[in-house]
């Protein structure tokens, strides 16, 4: 796993959009992205407190280090391309505010985006 690894609520609408947008601008292929109830998540001890169903956050899992909520947006865009690297400005929002706003989004995000039973595009086959 030496790409970051962008997981991700694979029944959500909003985190399959995000997922799309991201591989369409990500012309270097920085990362790879893999449904929180796969089974190279299933596998890795650290994200074992985020396995429960309803997923409540994207993870960015790189170099052994885990950035949820907020700090993984940020974490993610400050690795894009310009202009989308632009918005790592919103860094200079407290963590707290971020995080608050990012929360109210995640617990509303099926009511508002839908969601799928299945996965739509995600299968580990895709990354091998």
């Amino acid at each position: 796993m030496n790409k970051p690894i962008i997981f991700f609520d694979g029944n959500c609408n909003l985190c399959n959009g995000f997922v799309r947008f991201l591989i369409r601008i990500d012309k270097k292929k920085i990362f790879r992205y893999l449904s929180l109830n796969s089974k190279t998540a299933l596998q890795l001890p650290q994200l074992k407190e985020y396995l429960i169903p309803p997923f409540q956050t994207v993870i960015l899992y790189q170099k052994n280090n885990l950035f949820t909520q907020s700090d993984a947006v940020i974490e993610i865009i400050s690795q894009l391309n310009y202009p989308w690297k632009f918005f790592w400005i919103i860094t200079f929002i407290p963590k707290k505010i971020r995080d608050w706003f990012y929360k109210i989004i995640s617990r509303n995000r099926y009511k508002i985006f839908g969601r799928n039973d299945n996965c739509e595009l995600w299968d580990e086959s895709f990354f091998k």
